[in-house]
């Protein structure tokens, strides 16, 4: 379960001010050197939880959650190289419980992966780790379901030539395991397996 304590609120939004900060004095436009942060959330938004990536290029990807009104929301936003950040888009989380377990990857083209953790209290069928793929000048399809089992502590990694590992944990009686599934260039996902 996510903490709600004003004191984690404090945190993580010192830490996205922080991150968008270091992404606008790293930026590579004459623009951005020495330019006030960049706020990439909307104002008001009560972010929970973010996760940034970045590819050799310079493109950059937000990944951020929120809960609002008893429904966890997914949110995305990017910046290609030496642009701007583009608008936020809603990712087709539906309004499952996401417990702050989601993360981004950008591939070296600037294809971006996104990874969460669903559990549908209304609907079991919705459970899973889900993935969606957004190829540079597209939009994100639709959510692939790697597995129906819950998993925690979703990462994802992308080499040079477009292979992406997605990875998670899941409790296996009293212990945890780490499971993986593999994106081939061509798109295709493997069937997860304990690594």
């Amino acid at each position: 379960m996510t903490d709600r304590s004003p004191r984690r609120r404090i945190g993580l939004v010192l830490g996205l001010v922080a991150v968008t900060a270091g992404v606008a004095a790293a930026g590579d436009s004459p623009k951005s050197r020495g330019a006030r942060p960049i706020f990439i959330s909307p104002s008001g938004q009560d972010v929970e939880a973010f996760s940034l990536a970045g590819n050799a290029r310079g493109d950059l990807a937000v990944v951020w959650g929120t809960y609002v009104r008893g429904h966890h929301r997914l949110w995305f936003r990017d910046r290609p190289a030496g642009g701007s950040f583009r608008r936020v888009h809603e990712l087709p989380a539906g309004h499952a419980h996401l417990g702050g377990y989601y993360s981004v990857a950008l591939a070296r083209d600037g294809t971006e992966f996104v990874i969460w953790s669903q559990i549908n209290n209304r609907r079991s069928r919705g459970n899973g780790i889900r993935v969606a793929v957004r190829h540079p000048g597209g939009t994100f399809g639709s959510r692939h379901r790697l597995t129906r089992q819950f998993g925690a502590d979703v990462d994802l990694a992308v080499s040079a030539d477009g292979t992406a590992i997605a990875t998670w944990t899941r409790w296996a009686g009293r212990s945890s395991q780490i499971v993986a599934a593999v994106r081939a260039p061509d798109g295709k996902w493997s069937p997860p397996q304990v690594v």
